[in-house]
């Protein structure tokens, strides 16, 4: 919602307007929850690109940028040494970029008689099928789906690669906040994603 002034944010904040809806996860209707982040793209898909994104620096647009823009890494020495197993095998991405929304999953509600809604909007510019990459990769990383879930949209172009950048931006991000002194204490943390990065990794060996 816009302030009285006609901008969107007064004093640094923001107002959103409350709507209707239970969260849905992308395990639950696999196809349901495409249809609904595929017409939110569709929505999106030409609008300029955002020329804040040149200058957002927070850390999870820092994990974006180690994943698509080649900025070194940052973290502990354990996360550096799983990072730099992704990173290796990163290819170039031929698909159109946009602007996509960065974490969609856990941000879609659906109510009864209404059209699915999609809230918490991080823009990107990446290609549309990252969406879709990022949700499915926290599926399994954090929700127990299981790693089989991660073929159910393996028609997506640069499938692979796509799940793979969403799994290293997701680390790179743990690793800024490590730099930064702001990380959680979670002494199991390369352990508990090194997992996701070898998921990635038979993923881009299997549909590229």
């Amino acid at each position: 919602l816009r302030a009285g002034d006609g901008t969107w944010s007064a004093d640094g904040w923001a107002a959103h307007r409350w709507l209707p809806g239970r969260t849905v996860r992308c395990g639950g209707d696999p196809a349901a929850f495409r249809r609904t982040v595929d017409a939110f793209h569709d929505v999106t898909a030409d609008l300029p690109r955002p020329a804040f994104l040149d200058h957002r620096d927070d850390a999870w647009s820092f994990g974006d940028r180690v994943a698509w823009d080649g900025e070194p890494p940052q973290g502990t020495p354990e996360v550096l040494d799983l990072l730099d197993e992704a990173l290796a095998a990163l290819r170039p991405v031929p698909s159109p970029a946009q602007v996509v929304h960065g974490d969609i999953g856990g941000n879609v509600l659906r109510e009864p008689g209404l059209p699915d809604a999609v809230i918490d909007w991080p823009p990107y510019h990446r290609p549309p099928g990252l969406a879709l990459a990022v949700a499915a990769g926290d599926a399994v990383a954090w929700e127990g789906a299981p790693e089989s879930f991660l073929e159910t949209w393996a028609d997506v172009p640069d499938w692979g690669q796509l799940v793979l950048r969403a799994v290293v931006a997701r680390i790179a991000t743990r690793g800024r906040h490590d730099a930064l002194g702001v990380a959680p204490a979670q002494d199991d943390y390369v352990a508990a994603r090194r997992p996701s990065v070898e998921m990635a990794l038979r993923l881009v060996a299997r549909v590229g």
